[in-house]
Formats: C-alpha cells, sequence, structure tokens
C-alpha cells in the first residue's frame, strides 16, 4: 500500500520531468513542413533527401549526420555538432544556428567555454545561397579559456576535406552576443585540423582556407553579433585559422570632443560661480 508520501513523492517526481532526453537515434526523411523539435542524445541521421520548411531544433546533444542531401529553407538550431560525410550537400537557403559542445569548468576553462567543434567536414559540401545564413556561435559562446581563446563552435576538417560554398560573404555569421569579457583582446579557432583542406568558395572565388589574405578580403566585414564595432583579423598559424578580436580604441577626435565638453563644463562653472559671489553678471 501507498502512504501519504509515497503518493506524493510519486506525482511530484512524475510532474517534475517536462523535458526528456531520449537515447536513441533519429531518422529525418523527406520534407518536414511543421515546427519540430527532436531530443535525441544519440544521433540525428540523414540518410535519403530531406527539407526544412519550417523550423526545426536539434537538441540534448545529439550528432546530426548528413549522408543526403539536405535543404534548411526554414530554420535549423542544432546545440551539438553536425557530421557532412562524403558526397553529402547541406543547402541554406533559410537560417542554420550552429553550436559546439560546452564543457564543464575546468583548470584550463571558465565556465561556459565552448571546445567542441559544430561543423565536422569528411568530403561533404555546405551551400548557402541568396540570402540564406549559417551562424555560428550562439548561445553556447559564454566565456573565453585562460589562454584567451575560444576553441568551439567552429568548423572541424577532416583529411578528407570538404567544400564551404557561399554566395557572399554575407552569408556566413557568427553570435558572441551572450559573452561578455574585460580582455582587450582575445582569439577564437575558427576552423581546425586539416584546415589546408577545405576549400571556401565566395561567388566565383574559390581559395583554401588557410589562405588568411583571402578571408581578410573576403571577411572584413564580417559580422560577429555582440561585437561589431571589434577590430578584426584572421590569421593561421600552420594548424589553425584564427579570427582574432581586438577592443576599438576612441579616435583622437573622441577624446577632443571629450575634453572639449570638460572644458567648457569648467568654464561654465566658474562664471556661475562669480557670479554669486558679486550679485552681477560676468561679462
Amino acid at each position: 500500500m501507498f502512504n501519504k508520501r509515497s503518493l506524493s513523492l510519486f506525482f511530484l517526481g512524475f510532474i517534475a520531468v517536462p523535458f526528456v532526453c531520449h537515447a536513441k537515434d533519429v531518422a529525418l526523411s523527406g520534407e518536414i513542413t511543421s515546427d519540430a523539435s527532436y531530443t535525441s542524445s544519440d544521433e540525428v541521421k540523414v540518410n535519403s533527401s530531406t527539407t526544412i520548411n519550417k523550423n526545426v531544433t536539434l537538441s540534448c546533444a545529439g550528432t546530426l549526420r548528413v549522408n543526403a542531401d539536405f535543404s534548411v529553407n526554414g530554420t535549423l538550431d542544432t546545440d551539438y555538432r553536425a557530421y557532412i560525410d562524403s558526397g553529402a550537400v547541406i543547402s541554406v537557403a533559410g537560417t542554420w544556428t550552429a553550436a559546439g559542445k560546452t564543457n564543464a569548468p575546468t583548470a584550463a576553462n571558465n565556465p561556459g567555454v565552448t571546445t567542441g567543434s559544430a561543423i565536422y567536414f569528411y568530403d561533404g559540401t555546405i551551400s548557402v545561397e541568396g540570402s540564406g545564413k549559417l551562424i555560428l556561435g550562439g548561445e553556447q559562446i559564454t566565456g573565453i579559456a585562460a589562454n584567451g581563446i575560444i576553441g568551439g563552435s567552429n568548423i572541424y576538417v577532416s583529411s578528407s576535406g570538404g567544400i564551404l560554398s557561399l554566395d557572399s560573404a554575407e552569408n556566413m555569421e557568427a553570435d558572441f552576443s551572450g559573452l561578455e569579457t574585460e580582455l582587450d583582446s582575445f582569439s577564437w579557432k575558427l576552423v581546425t585540423s586539416y584546415v589546408d583542406k577545405l576549400t571556401v568558395e565566395i561567388g566565383n572565388e574559390r581559395f583554401v582556407a588557410s589562405n588568411a589574405e583571402k578571408w581578410n578580403a573576403y571577411f572584413k566585414d564580417f559580422v560577429v553579433r555582440g561585437y561589431e564595432d571589434w577590430e578584426k583579423e584572421f590569421s593561421y598559424d600552420g594548424s589553425v585559422l584564427y579570427l582574432n578580436f581586438t577592443r576599438p580604441v576612441p579616435e583622437p577626435s573622441a577624446f577632443g570632443l571629450l575634453a572639449g565638453v570638460g572644458a567648457l563644463a569648467f568654464g561654465l562653472s566658474r562664471r556661475n560661480g562669480k557670479r554669486r559671489l558679486t550679485g552681477k553678471d560676468v561679462n
């Protein structure tokens, strides 16, 4: 028999689990024409032609594994990692927000430091077309490691390479709007591992991802939400393509304006003081 306490605990436990992660594979196929959320902690597989026409969210750190043509005409949010296997093509005409794994705090990582890549190229292709957007980062980017580097929510390239094809540089952005820092500079590992195996296409231009000069030329106005006014520069150290951030320094004219305002305020203050002492206007 149940006593009152055991019954209360039973019903409390039953009610208090509104969100459940499922340890099983999920398969996507055909046209997805309504909003959907998949809570797999294993793999979400695309093994046949699939089109997203609405809003789809993959949560619970499930891995998206794409082996076929996959079109994102609506929105796709992935909170862990996406594998793009040989022959697979992800075509983005809508918006794909790709985030990496957030690790627990360690001696090397501040809280919320992301170290897992968001996209893994295994000889596949991402093609972002028209007004489509590929957004890296998002809510996962909340901290910077002790060495001043963000190591996740980025692109990993295997030895088999891959292709990142964009109609224009505006097709790709990053979202760091949840990140706050007192540092004057930090770096983000944008592309890692076999960087020179990834081909980047911008319109009719093609270059290998290790060519930092081309990144600086074509992505000179690269949008990083929350850090739009910071100075940005791409660099390659032989194994990693970095995007480096530097806090903006006010222009000399801004200092002059502040000094002018300060002098004006000081002058008005002295004028008002003399007026109170004499009881007369001071000309």
